[in-house]
């Protein structure tokens, strides 16, 4: 069995499936927005619309947190580790420790997108306080960092799943798939 990493785009379904990962197996759950966020709290003068700068600052926490996961393997428990990632630190993630899964939503254009968002956003959704505008610029940015993800999983040999219809239903067969690689 080994440790999930899931990447991809905000609203990909990488939190959901990492709660249900959580609950169904046990798994031990990191937040990259998380640590993110902590940083961003730590240094606040640092928050910028770019988050890649950010990224490379906190992955010293991100590898501790995989080294984290390697303890939890001993005790016969296994990690994931969901959000945004760039290629550069994909690639140096031990393969044979850490099974790489990519998220995102190709098919869809950026319009649907938007109105999928209105349709199920809920109060705990990042968003929910944003403005239409910032709401559609995030679905144009988040359909196009898709497709960059679905090169980069090409790329790394890795699988990606895409969420851009019926996403509860891609989550179930994730869940299934995840079961069937780890157990």
């Amino acid at each position: 069995m080994r440790n999930i990493i899931l990447f991809g785009p905000a609203r990909s379904g990488k939190t959901t499936l990492a709660k249900r990962l959580q609950e169904q197996l046990g798994f031990e759950n990191a937040s990259v927005d998380y640590m993110r966020c902590l940083y961003y709290a730590m240094y606040p003068d640092e928050k910028q619309p770019d988050i890649k700068p950010v990224m490379r600052k906190i992955e010293p926490m991100l590898n501790w947190q995989l080294e984290r996961f390697l303890d939890y393997n001993q005790r016969g428990k296994y990690g994931i580790m969901e959000g945004i990632l760039f290629e550069d630190f994909l690639q140096t993630i031990d393969r044979d420790k850490h099974f790489l899964i990519g998220l995102g939503f190709c098919k869809i254009t950026p319009k649907q997108k938007l109105e999928q968002l209105l349709e199920y956003e809920t109060q705990e959704d990042w968003t929910i306080n944003k403005t239409m505008e910032e709401k559609r610029k995030a679905c144009e940015d988040g359909v196009t960092f898709s497709h960059e993800i679905k090169k980069v999983c090409e790329k790394l040999n890795c699988p990606y799943f895409d969420t851009s219809f019926d996403r509860d239903k891609v989550i179930d067969d994730l869940m299934k798939f995840i079961q069937k690689i780890t157990l």
